[in-house]
């Protein structure tokens, strides 16, 4: 993400021939492009590599600029990962224009907000991918709400050997299991899933001074 436009287009080119025609392909810029008219100019380079959405290209408070990219861009737009309450939604899918919207379940105000983001983009045509890239407990509850949402087609899912962060690869007792490109529902109690006492007390943080 620290490399130029050309490089972009170059990596992409190289994953699409990497894992061929038919392997769905999702692409994350992380906010890369300075305004919609720079972005549009990459996004049209991308187009030949069949990508199914393009995440964040612009300043998420970009609304403009994102309808912008709604109303050209020939790979549909995603956003959502750092928006607070379905009110902040509410914009993103009415004055963005997004496509696919992708609420945190730890960020947005728990499940049953995010499940009414969710009706948000149903009502609206529009599909849901959660965001969820820090500990199995947050990806346990994204896989349930997609489980609920027939919008959902895909959820974020970092593995726990591409993790860098401690708590990702240590805080559950077993992690949740991809078995030929699908995510398998836990079906324990409550999310399904079992903390590790020990990574708790690890990581534990006694704020009382």
């Amino acid at each position: 993400m620290q490399e130029d436009d050309d490089a972009v287009v170059e990596i992409v080119a190289e994953c699409r021939r990497a894992v061929g025609p038919d392997l769905v392909l999702m692409v994350d810029v992380a906010y890369a492009w300075p305004d919609a008219v720079t972005a549009l100019g990459v996004i049209e380079r991308l187009a030949p590599y069949r990508i199914e959405f393009i995440e964040t290209p612009i300043d998420i408070d970009d609304l403009e600029g994102y309808a912008f990219l709604h109303a050209r861009s020939p790979i549909p737009i995603a956003a959502g990962e750092w928006q607070n309450t379905r009110f902040e939604f509410l914009d993103l899918a009415d004055r963005g224009m997004v496509d696919v919207l992708q609420p945190d379940v730890g960020r947005v105000g728990g499940l049953t907000e995010a499940l009414r983001v969710c009706r948000i983009a149903a009502d609206r045509g529009r599909a849901v991918v959660p965001h969820c890239w820090k500990t199995g407990l947050g990806i346990a509850a994204a896989a349930h709400l997609a489980a609920a949402t027939g919008h959902c087609p895909y959820i974020e899912f970092l593995p726990i050997e591409l993790a860098e962060s401690p708590l990702r690869r240590e805080l559950l007792v077993e992690d949740l299991q991809v078995v030929d490109g699908r995510l398998v529902l836990p079906t324990g109690p409550g999310l399904g899933v079992e903390l590790n006492r020990d990574a708790l007390e690890k990581y534990r943080v006694d704020d009382r001074g």
